[in-house]
């Protein structure tokens, strides 16, 4: 087994990682007729998968003279995605990096010093050559600063000081159990990790030990977008900074103007629109990697996002923009003898509106893709009465429910 070391290139592994931990079983064969990645990718993701999931090598299947891996769930856990802290794995190299990190912390410990300082006490702490710390030292110093771990005055630098020494120890607590279960259930799931380990630490430092199992015990959520975390914030970061975007995916690459971010609540799918040669509407788990590129004056900007808006504005998650315009959706609501399904109708309403009128309720959408409303208003058919429109909805809800007479029949026959 490989010695645990930094992943320089996460999306490199993300794309196994996530269907390993999604499905499990996965062999090289198996990714190589999805068409996902090379030989290569394959070797290099597994190695690492190996040496930071020791544990991926008692749950792997051998079938056929294959080795399937497969990532365990904890159901226990669910309030700690185990998958977030995957994103903390390309950051040090323990065997090299760490140790110079861990050095300077120790130099920073010890009161306001210069670069030179702690390049100097690094290299005293580490036992390794001045002349090959320095340009890493003053780098990292520049990077802690950024993250909030140190501040800066003039030349000098120093530790930050602890922002949670300020809390009582049951406020310190409550803390805990709060970060605990969001950590695992809410975006971003990487800061709430970050968050976690930080005050088990503080609890530690305090003479007290975390629980063995998390105060709130949900079933696993499997949340695909946990993956997609990374490249996420960069897009987030690119659109409050007004930046446009290199997109990197599996068959081509694109120069776009990233508008806005929506998200898939029952699939929890992300998406991406953004402005290229036209608008796009696209998944963020097809991106393999975001680069920032130039920013856009305030005026090209602003002609982006108006022209995003006007074309998904009558869009859920279908990127379809059809030449004849949107088409307008209506059904007659009967729900008279179950208000429950009214209020769960209403629920579960995400494009479109209900009007109330003398004749009763009336749902109404204007959409571009009507083929994104069939699984909704299906399962709502027994209470629904779709009218004529430019569309055929009605016709495809009506095929789908004789099939599923056709094979209740046949079930029952057996």
């Amino acid at each position: 087994m490989s010695s645990p070391k930094g992943v320089r290139e996460y999306n490199r592994i993300r794309r196994y990682l996530e269907r390993i931990y999604l499905y499990g079983f996965f062999s090289r064969e198996d990714f190589a007729r999805a068409k996902i990645g090379s030989v290569k990718d394959y070797d290099y993701g597994v190695k690492l998968i190996r040496s930071v999931f020791p544990e991926t090598e008692n749950a792997a299947l051998w079938k056929d003279g294959r080795k399937y891996l497969r990532v365990q769930r904890q159901y226990a856990l669910s309030g700690e995605n185990r998958m977030a802290d995957s994103y903390l794995l390309y950051a040090m190299d323990a065997e090299d990096e760490l140790p110079t990190l861990l050095g300077m912390l120790s130099a920073l410990s010890e009161g306001e010093k210069t670069v030179d300082d702690v390049c100097r006490d690094t290299a005293i702490h580490t036992q390794v050559s001045n002349d090959l710390q320095y340009h890493t030292v003053r780098r990292w110093l520049q990077s802690l600063e950024e993250y909030g771990y140190a501040v800066r005055a003039g030349r000098r630098y120093r530790l930050c000081e602890n922002p949670l020494s300020g809390l009582s120890e049951r406020e310190v607590w409550q803390l805990y159990c709060y970060v605990r279960f969001a950590s695992g259930v809410t975006w971003p799931r990487v800061v709430g990790s970050f968050l976690l380990r930080t005050l088990e630490r503080e609890l530690f430092r305090r003479g007290q030990e975390p629980p063995a199992e998390s105060p709130f015990l949900l079933r696993h959520s499997v949340n695909r977008s946990v993956f997609d975390e990374e490249l996420l914030c960069r897009l987030m970061e690119a659109m409050g900074r007004h930046l446009t975007v290199e997109l990197i995916r599996e068959e081509d690459t694109l120069l776009v103007q990233p508008v806005a971010l929506r998200v898939d609540g029952k699939l929890g799918r992300w998406y991406l629109l953004a402005k290229g040669d036209r608008p796009l509407l696209m998944r963020v788990s097809s991106i393999r990697d975001v680069k920032l590129r130039e920013p856009l004056l305030p005026a090209d900007w602003e002609v982006g996002v108006e022209e995003c808006r006007a074309s998904f504005a009558h869009s859920g998650f279908s990127g379809l923009l059809p030449e004849g315009g949107s088409a307008t959706v209506r059904a007659r609501l009967c729900f008279d003898g179950v208000p429950g399904r009214r209020t769960q109708f209403l629920r579960e309403l995400r494009i479109g509106q209900v009007m109330s009128s003398e004749e009763g309720d009336v749902y109404q959408a204007e959409i571009n893709d009507p083929v994104e409303l069939i699984p909704f208003l299906r399962s709502y058919s027994p209470w629904i009465s779709l009218e004529p429109g430019k569309h055929h909805i009605k016709e495809q809800i009506r095929s789908d429910l004789l099939k599923m007479r056709a094979y209740l029949t046949e079930g029952e026959a057996r």
